[in-house]
Parts: C-alpha cells; sequence; structure tokens
C-alpha cells in the first residue's frame, strides 16, 4: 500500500526525469547531427530527420487513432508554410552552422533561439512582455 506522500513523491520526480532525459537527448542530437555531416551532406541529413520525424508522428498518431490532417482545409496552406519555415529552414540553418563550427557552439545558438522569438513577437506582431516573462 502506497502512502500519499509516496505518490506525491512519484508524480515529482517522473516528469523532472522526463525533462532530464529530454534535455540530454536534446544535446547529445547536437554531437550526432555533427557525426553525420561529415558522412553525408546536409540536404540528406534534412530529409532523413524530416522522413523519420514524419514516420514516428504518424505511426503515434495511428495507433493513439488521431486524425493526422487538420479539420478546417483552409489550415493547409499555412501548416505547409510554417513547416517549411519550422522544420526544412530551421534544419538547413542548424546543419550549415553545425558545418562551420563546433556543436556546443550550435547548441548555444539554439538555445537561445526562444530569446529571438520573443524579440520577433513584440517587433512583429505587438505581444506584450511582462516583466515576469523576461
Amino acid at each position: 500500500m502506497h502512502s500519499s506522500s509516496s505518490l506525491t513523491n512519484h508524480h515529482t520526480w517522473l516528469p523532472i526525469s522526463a525533462g532530464l532525459v529530454a534535455v540530454v537527448l536534446w544535446a547529445v542530437s547536437f554531437v550526432a547531427i555533427k557525426f553525420a555531416l561529415s558522412e553525408m551532406q546536409p540536404i540528406t541529413m534534412i530529409w532523413l530527420r524530416i522522413l523519420l520525424g514524419s514516420l514516428t508522428v504518424a505511426v503515434v498518431a495511428w495507433r493513439d487513432g488521431k486524425r493526422c490532417l487538420p479539420v478546417v482545409s483552409g489550415d493547409l496552406p499555412k501548416l505547409g508554410a510554417a513547416s517549411l519555415i519550422g522544420v526544412v529552414v530551421h534544419q538547413e540553418l542548424q546543419a550549415n552552422g553545425m558545418m562551420t563550427t563546433t556543436a556546443t557552439v550550435s547548441s548555444w545558438l539554439s538555445a537561445l533561439a526562444p530569446v529571438l522569438i520573443v524579440v520577433l513577437a513584440w517587433l512583429a506582431l505587438g505581444e506584450r512582455l511582462l516583466p515576469f516573462q523576461l
């Protein structure tokens, strides 16, 4: 029989552990990308990553019985443009960056991307930034 404190501890350490695993895998991916780029062209690596990611999402969605396409067909062009910028262009920039610098520098640049996103949202969209958000 579990006490409520052991149940609470389980609910505390599980998300923290999952977060730490995600950070470690993210960090290792920069080393893996650097290694992959020594063996193949950036465009090959990019399309292989897109293929693997798409297959993974499709299998998970199929297994869970989720729809893979948006409900409103008018959203397809917007999703296509967002995917092109968010996936293809991002990975192209990352691959080219990895070819000209170290995995460490590339990871720092990638980690600072949210700062750029906040600044662009403020400038382009007029989003308000509250002190606690900064």
